[in-house]
């Protein structure tokens, strides 16, 4: 019976040598998630931006654009810097602007790679942005508490536009600005001059207040500021007496 057991050792250790060890179980890997990719927010800046995650430190990603719907690609940015969040699930940002030819809404193909070696390559669900934005200086509208004598409400303002093509910010010149105001939310009209510079005033006759915005008209698609002024009427002084300016 010993020599049978001695017999049944030796040939278990002789396979054990021709298998080799038996493997131990190794922990899943998980290929980096895409989350969203596009710009920063202000589409004149050029900048692409990518948001993603893995069980690991992301040491490697590429952003691949595409015009539309073509597959000839137009740009590819490797060169990005974390900017909040954690290397293993971030966002971070191109260190340098595109310059691109054209303006428009451009497909965005990311690949990552994470400290397992792990890889993905996914297409974004959103487009990076790549407009012109306009931006408003110096609003003001006076004054803020017309009353009966008061009634004549004067707008101003300056817009520039920055052109993500070259990275300039210049005057928004010759363009129509149309300025939703406090009277029932009716619409006035102006003009931007050489320096974007605009300037009108409408009459406030409605006994309520309300608020006064303006909107420059662009002639392609892009993003601008907002801004509001609210505009409440007050009753003239006791005893006042006169025509109403006009």
């Amino acid at each position: 019976m010993r020599r049978r057991s001695m017999l049944l050792a030796c040939a278990s250790v002789a396979a054990g040598l021709l298998l080799g060890p038996v493997p131990t179980a190794s922990a899943a890997t998980t290929a980096p998630e895409l989350v969203v990719a596009g710009g920063t927010g202000e589409q004149s800046t050029g900048l692409v931006s990518v948001t993603a995650r893995s069980d690991s430190a992301i040491t490697s990603i590429t952003a691949h654009l595409y015009a539309g719907g073509s597959s000839e690609e137009v740009a590819t940015v490797s060169e990005f810097a974390l900017g909040s969040g954690s290397e293993s699930d971030g966002r971070w940002t191109a260190t340098a602007p595109l310059r691109l030819a054209e303006l428009g809404t451009y497909r965005i193909v990311v690949d990552l790679t994470d400290a397992d070696g792990d890889t993905s390559t996914t297409q974004s669900a959103a487009g990076f942005e790549y407009w012109r934005t306009a931006d408003l200086h110096d609003f003001e509208v006076t004054p803020e508490h017309p009353d009966f004598g008061h009634q004549q409400i004067s707008v101003s303002g300056r817009y520039t536009i920055t052109d993500p093509r070259t990275g300039e910010t210049t005057p928004a010149a010759d363009n129509a600005v149309e300025i939703a105001t406090s009277n029932t939310g009716e619409t006035v009209s102006a003009s931007t001059d050489a320096d974007g510079r605009f300037s009108t005033a409408y009459a406030h006759t409605y006994d309520g207040g309300g608020s006064v915005s303006p909107w420059l008209q662009l002639a392609a698609p892009g993003s601008q500021d907002g801004a509001t002024v609210s505009v409440s009427p007050v009753r003239s002084a006791p005893g006042y007496c006169s025509t109403p300016t006009s």
